[in-house]
Formats: C-alpha cells, sequence, structure tokens
C-alpha cells in the first residue's frame, strides 16, 4: 500500500487487452454527412459530421480558461501555459535569529538551491509561495534551542522533523507567517495564487509519518494532534483573512496513518473552515481519491461517485488542486503512459473538481500529449453553468485502498460492489439501471498502471443485445443545458472498433425522438471518435427511464462505448 503524498512508489505491472492511440495525436478521417430524424413532426436532426482515429479533445473556437485556474509548477513556462512559479523559503533563511528577519540569506531544501526571498519575489509574474519549516535542517537552531525539541521522527527519505504540533514551535511558527504573509503584504499581494501550508514534512506534504511515529512512541496523543490541528487552521486563515481560500493544506482525507477514525475528516475541517486543499498522489486515479469529502465527492451506495456541487470549495477563490508529474518517475512506471495521463486527469476533473493542477513540462509531457493538456486547461475551474463540455468515462475500476475490511468497517465506508467504483462522471450520468441499459463491462483492462496498488481498471461499457440490453442510456445535467430549450450540440462518442455491426445515437427532439444515421463498427480494434451534431435537440428527460442520450447497437457486434462528451457550440 502506498502512503502519504504519493512521492515514493513501487512499479507496477501493466496488461493492456487493447492498444491506444497517442493522446494528442489523432488524425482526422474523412467522414460523409448523414442524417435522418426519427419521428415524424420532430423539429430537429442528427448528423455524423466526423471521425477521428483515437480521441477528440477539441472544443469550440473561443473557449475561454476560467479564471483561478491553470497549472503552477517550480518555474513559469510561459510557452506551455505554465504562469505559475513556485516562490520558496525555509524558516532558517528567513528568521536566523529569534525576531532577525531577512530576505537576503539563501537556503536548501530537499536538495534544492533556494535564492534569498527579495530575489525570488523580484521575479515578475504570479507565483505560488511553499515554507519549510519542520526538517532539523530547514528549522533555525534557536528554535531547537528556545523551545528544548528533538526531533519527533523521520520521513521516508530519512529526514529528520521535529513536531510541529508542539505548543513554543508552533507559536514561533505563527510569528514567521505572520511576518510572511501580513509585515511584508504576501497574503494581499495579487500576484500570489496559492500558498502551501501548515510547512511540514517531507516536500511540505502533510503526511503523517511523524505523528503516527510520536503517537507511538507515547510522544502525542490524538486528542492533542486533532487540537493542534484546529488551531493551526484558525491561526493560518485568521492571518490571511479575506485571503484565507489562498491557503492549500497539504494533507487529505483518510491519511495513511494508524490514529483511527479521529484524523479521517482533518482536510475536510480544513476546507470547512477556509482553505483550500491539494492532493498529490492522484496520478493513481483508482486510488484512494474516491472517497473525498474535503473534495465534496464521496462514493453512493451504488458505486457511482456523488458530487456535491454546492459545496464551499467551488466558491471563486478558493484551492482545488491536485499534482501531476509522477508518470515516469517516483518509482512510477507504466508503458501506456498517454492512459495514465488521460486516467489522473479524468479522475482529477470528475472526482476532484480541480482548478489548478501542479505540472512539470517535461515529466508532464506537456508537449507529447498536447490536444489533451490543452483540453484540461480549459476544463480546470469550469462549473457546469460555465463549462463547454459535459461528459462521462465509462468503465470500472476497483479502489484498492477500500478492499481491505477493516479499513472500510472503521471509516465507515461502504458500497454495493465495493472495491469496485463505476465511472467518472461530469455532468453527464450513466442509467444503467433503465431497463435495457445496464449493458456489460468493456473489453479493455488495465492491472497495476503506475504501481499495483492502483488496481485493476476494465475501461468502457459494451451493450449486450443478446441479454436484452442493446442500449447505454445517459442524463445531462440540468445546469449544463437547461431541459426548457431547445439545443444545437455536438455529442461526440468514443468507442473501441471491436467486431462488425452498427449503432446509431438518440436523443429527445421537439415533437419527437432524433436518431442518427448508423454508425458502421469495421472490427479494426482500435479507439475511435465520432462526432453527432444535434440540431434541435431536447435534454429534457423524456427517453425511457429518464434519459437524454442513448446509444444502441443496431445490428452485428455490440458497440464497446469509452467516453461520451457532450459539447455546447
Amino acid at each position: 500500500m502506498i502512503h502519504g503524498a504519493g512521492r515514493r512508489h513501487a512499479v507496477g505491472l501493466v496488461v493492456v487487452a487493447a492498444a491506444l492511440v497517442p493522446l494528442g495525436l489523432a488524425a482526422a478521417l474523412p467522414a460523409a454527412p448523414a442524417q435522418t430524424r426519427a419521428d415524424e413532426g420532430s423539429a430537429g436532426a442528427i448528423s455524423v459530421v466526423g471521425s477521428v482515429a483515437g480521441d477528440d479533445w477539441s472544443l469550440p473556437a473561443g473557449t475561454p480558461v476560467a479564471p483561478d485556474s491553470g497549472f503552477f509548477s517550480e518555474g513559469a513556462d510561459p510557452g506551455r501555459h505554465v504562469d505559475v512559479h513556485v516562490v520558496d523559503v525555509t524558516w532558517r533563511m528567513l528568521e536566523p535569529a529569534e525576531g532577525e528577519f531577512r530576505d537576503d540569506l539563501a537556503g536548501r531544501a530537499q536538495d534544492m538551491d533556494l535564492a534569498p526571498l527579495a530575489d525570488q519575489l523580484a521575479v515578475p509574474g504570479r507565483y505560488w509561495l511553499r515554507v519549510w519549516l519542520t526538517n532539523v535542517r530547514w528549522a533555525p537552531r534557536w528554535v531547537v534551542e528556545d523551545c528544548g525539541l528533538a526531533a519527533a521522527g523521520n520521513d521516508e527519505d530519512g529526514g529528520r522533523h521535529l513536531p510541529i504540533w508542539n505548543a513554543c514551535f508552533w507559536g514561533h511558527a505563527v510569528d514567521l507567517y505572520r511576518h510572511l504573509l501580513v509585515d511584508l503584504g504576501i497574503a494581499d499581494d495579487p500576484d500570489l495564487v496559492l500558498a502551501y501550508v501548515p510547512g511540514g514534512f517531507a516536500w511540505a506534504e502533510f503526511d503523517f509519518d511523524v505523528v503516527d511515529q510520536a503517537v507511538a512512541a507515547g510522544e502525542l496523543t490524538v486528542p492533542a494532534f486533532v487540537s493542534w490541528f484546529h488551531q493551526m487552521v484558525a491561526d493560518l486563515t485568521g492571518l490571511m483573512g479575506d485571503q484565507a481560500g489562498k491557503l492549500v493544506y497539504t494533507g487529505e482525507d483518510h491519511p495513511f496513518a494508524s490514529l483511527g477514525t479521529a484524523d479521517d475528516l482533518l482536510a475536510r475541517y480544513a476546507v470547512e473552515h477556509g482553505m483550500g486543499v491539494r492532493t498529490g498522489i492522484s496520478e493513481l486515479s483508482n486510488f484512494h481519491l474516491n472517497e473525498v469529502p474535503a473534495y465534496g465527492t464521496t462514493i453512493g451506495q451504488d458505486g457511482h461517485l456523488v458530487t456535491d456541487e454546492d459545496w464551499v470549495l467551488r466558491a471563486p477563490g478558493r484551492i482545488s488542486a491536485a499534482e501531476h508529474e509522477c508518470y515516469l518517475d517516483c518509482g512510477f512506471h507504466t508503458d501506456q503512459l498517454g492512459y495514465a495521463i488521460r486516467q489522473s486527469n479524468l479522475h482529477a476533473l470528475a472526482a476532484l473538481r480541480a482548478n489548478w493542477l501542479y505540472v512539470v513540462p517535461h515529466d508532464s509531457y506537456l508537449d507529447r500529449f498536447a490536444a489533451h493538456w490543452s483540453w484540461v486547461r480549459h476544463s480546470l475551474g469550469q462549473t457546469a453553468a460555465t463549462s463547454a463540455d459535459a461528459w462521462v468515462a465509462l468503465r470500472r475500476a476497483t479502489d484498492e485502498y477500500w478492499a481491505d475490511d477493516d479499513t472500510a468497517d472503521e471509516a465507515g465506508v461502504d458500497w454495493n460492489g465495493r472495491p469496485v467504483v463505476h465511472d467518472l462522471e461530469r455532468w453527464v450520468h450513466q442509467l444503467e439501471q433503465v431497463p435495457g441499459c445496464h449493458g456489460r463491462r468493456g473489453s479493455e483492462a488495465h492491472v497495476g498502471v503506475l504501481a499495483p496498488e492502483n488496481g485493476v481498471a476494465r475501461e468502457g461499457r459494451r451493450t449486450d443485445a443478446a441479454a436484452g440490453q442493446p442500449h447505454l442510456c445517459f442524463s445531462v445535467d440540468d445546469t449544463f443545458l437547461a431541459p426548457t430549450e431547445a439545443a444545437d450540440l455536438d455529442v461526440l462518442v468514443t468507442y473501441v472498433d471491436r467486431g462488425r455491426g452498427s449503432f446509431v445515437l438518440t436523443v429527445p427532439g421537439e415533437g419527437g425522438r432524433l436518431r442518427s444515421a448508423e454508425v458502421a463498427l469495421t472490427d479494426t480494434g482500435r479507439r475511435r471518435t465520432v462526432r453527432f451534431n444535434v440540431v434541435g435537440g431536447r435534454m429534457d428527460a423524456s427517453l425511457p427511464g429518464g434519459g437524454d442520450l442513448r446509444l444502441t447497437r443496431v445490428r452485428g457486434a455490440d458497440v464497446d462505448v469509452q467516453f461520451v462528451r457532450v459539447v455546447k457550440p
């Protein structure tokens, strides 16, 4: 099992049943427009207007990027739309003696040389702040002596960390934060995008390894730690005032610790009391980050993710962040790089509703998968009301974190079919309980991609005509498309072209249902995306079971659908 924020990992085995076309490299293929109306009197039509090999990440021309969203990294890279660079400071370089604050001293953390604060703040452009507090090499010696401290535990790399929960240590740390955020005016600096807090442990990611060690050694009690945590949130949000949403707690729901249920929802507590949140293990898109109350998403009883669209993290100025740079690094390995990147980003957008992503241009492969990353950047931070598209990725995947009965029982997390999670949905929902619409598992299997604990993913859902399930059915969120208005839109269906046969798309129309011409399956075995243009459709839930979209196998082989995307013009 991985624990912590995911910067350390075992290598996983990958078994893939079908090759994927690399993301961003799909080539348009000619397709003769074909259209039909199913019912007399219907005032609309569906045209088959194009087809591409692989994925189609295109958006309408002029689609804007959401405000307060984007990519951040160690350094800015405007050519790749990484517009936010880091300001990195250790406590020792800022306050070498008690009350003596400096901005002209260099520092060092995690084998990185850090320029003086004054030099870093002189770099133009937007920035994010990371303060390094707890390592014995980051904290000034006077703090250790004044508070009579010894290291409370070690991180995975052997780094020795001081007890951030110690009242004396934390009191001095708050003074340091006051100097940075208030006295220097960083809290109100319009160029500050976000700040990682509270400042421990390895990589300033708030893993609970050291906390666990201190509890096991009898040097810390769980109630004392929780009490400190609440005080930490109050102290830092108090210093930031109206800008508290820029504070980003770097821990996570259900931390990998031995503290029982007391720490399960600390991340949610931080969010409820004004902070943002970020996770660092979301490259493992199936593992641990489906039940994430801090992000407003939990696993429903039927195995589908349930996202609270009104959760406080959706408010303007609040940060929902993830880190996506460990694909062929941090101990990870895969020979299905495009798949791993795609799935982690789909998860971050669907389950975490991310508005900021930490990326490293080379390690995140921003150039190699440029079309996909462009779509991601335009999707970050969008709401159902502002987004150009809505979508669902059809799948079944095991969340191995919740496979253990004791873990699930202790946390009170359970659902039908645990640990299998159904689909990634962003305002399009699969209606698998509607008669004729259940289907069966997709033909594409991925096992242990990036690391063994990433589980087994069955991508796609197939119609199952022989069992009386010829349809795959979907509803579209009313906040994305109002049911009272005729809609002109595109529906993009990504499928695996297996077998020979055909399928059609049906949507409600004014006065009757609209049905497309048949799309042929030609048994290439490759991933394809077909684009349907819908004129005069109505997402009014008038298809059986309250559906807005229905894909139907017409003849021959069942259709293996992977991704359904609805795009507004």
